[in-house]
């Protein structure tokens, strides 16, 4: 049995390194380039062991580093403005803006904007943090975790078709909630939904990519 000194000068330690390497990441100008060096150092201490509770606590402690890429950017008003809607569903905590900001970098790849893309990232804020890392690492990881994405597509594309052409609670809202979406999910379509997401989404960013996978 390790010593508890030692214990806890290692944990100690790692706690520095860590925050020496937040330190480094966020001293890049770019948003973009802050958000794949991030998403690349947890991925790296996801292969060191790091299970989801535990890089849920390092997004946590980091957050007076992290929430600077949670800031809505003030000079597109419709973005702060579908930032700020989502928020309102998944809550202000740390976790949640990470995810909320790793799922709509990850639409806006693809090209989604505005309330879709609210609808869709409050299907998909549900993944565990560590399967949303996943999806960013590589192609590969993206094709595994796909199901999960395309589920949150499906019910968000539904969802927003409901909310914007029929009336709360109504037959034909209550159809396309039960039966559309049911089609969806038990179809290949969702398959076919994830295999374009990844590989749209890794075609549209090439350079984040290649950082992150370096």
């Amino acid at each position: 049995m390790k010593d508890i000194k030692k214990i806890v000068s290692e944990t100690l330690s790692k706690k520095h390194s860590i925050n020496e390497s937040f330190e480094r990441i966020f001293l890049n100008e770019n948003d973009e380039d802050k958000f794949g060096l991030t998403i690349q150092y947890l991925g790296k201490l996801i292969d060191e062991g790091y299970d989801n509770e535990q890089i849920e606590g390092v997004v946590n402690e980091q957050f007076d580093w992290l929430k600077k890429l949670f800031t809505p950017n003030t000079q597109n008003s419709k973005d702060a403005s579908t930032r700020s809607g989502l928020l309102d569903k998944v809550g202000g905590g740390a976790i949640s803006q990470f995810k909320e900001y790793a799922i709509t970098t990850l639409l806006g790849w693809i090209g989604f904007k505005g309330p879709l893309v609210n609808a869709m990232a409050a299907s998909m804020v549900e993944m565990s943090l560590s399967d949303i890392i996943a999806v960013f690492r590589d192609k590969q990881s993206c094709a595994y975790h796909g199901s999960t994405v395309a589920d949150g597509v499906s019910e968000g594309l539904v969802t927003y078709i409901i909310s914007s052409s029929t009336e709360e609670n109504s037959m034909a809202a209550n159809f396309l909630r039960n039966t559309v979406f049911e089609y969806i999910k038990s179809s290949q379509f969702g398959e076919m939904l994830a295999n374009a997401i990844c590989n749209v989404a890794y075609k549209a960013k090439p350079t984040i990519i290649s950082n992150i996978t370096k």
